[in-house]
């Protein structure tokens, strides 16, 4: 299932709106530019305040600049993410959070994925785990974790007994929270 807040479904039928961060560098600054370009562009092939593009309306093209701390996105989203059992015996748990397992057959993983990608609620990381728990046969069989993120992965095939679990990830964020998590 796919939570929504209720403060977005409040937002049903209002004027639409795209919301964009550029980081405060010259990049940033270059595609702010060009950003507020396409809205200026938009304003001038516009016939009236309804017309609309691709199907969708276009409101009123309002342009507001905001500074935000980056903190606050960084952080909000722990807010919602709570333990989750991703297969019958394996549970997700954020570090953050208290969780005692049902039973002595569940296994727990507790990360924090950080700016990592993997909470381990996502479809197909919930999909790789089942598999992992139907296919892992033995302590001898090898688990390589190509792009893993936060380690979830890894961290699963580690508890459901393979002794050979090799983790591959390019972002070297990723590469940091997933040896902190493991």
């Amino acid at each position: 299932w796919d939570y929504v807040a209720e403060e977005i479904r409040q937002q049903a039928g209002r004027e639409p709106a795209i919301t964009l961060y550029f980081d405060e560098t010259e990049q940033g600054r270059a595609e702010l530019a060009l950003a507020m370009d396409c809205v200026a562009q938009l304003r001038k092939r516009r016939q009236t305040p309804g017309d609309v593009l691709f199907g969708l309306p276009l409101g009123r093209l309002q342009t507001e600049l905001f500074l935000i701390d980056d903190q606050d996105w960084k952080d909000k989203w722990k807010e919602y993410f709570k333990p989750a059992h991703i297969t019958e015996r394996i549970v997700v748990k954020p570090s953050w959070e208290e969780y005692e397992p049902d039973d002595a057959d569940e296994l727990v993983i507790e990360i924090d994925p950080g700016m990592a990608f993997g909470t381990g609620t996502h479809p197909t990381t919930a999909l790789c785990v089942a598999l992992l728990e139907r296919y892992i046969q033995s302590p001898e069989d090898a688990v390589l974790d190509v792009g893993c993120g936060s380690g979830i992965l890894s961290m699963a095939s580690a508890l459901l007994g393979v002794k050979s679990v090799v983790g591959v990830e390019i972002d070297p964020v990723a590469v940091e929270v997933a040896k902190e998590n493991i």
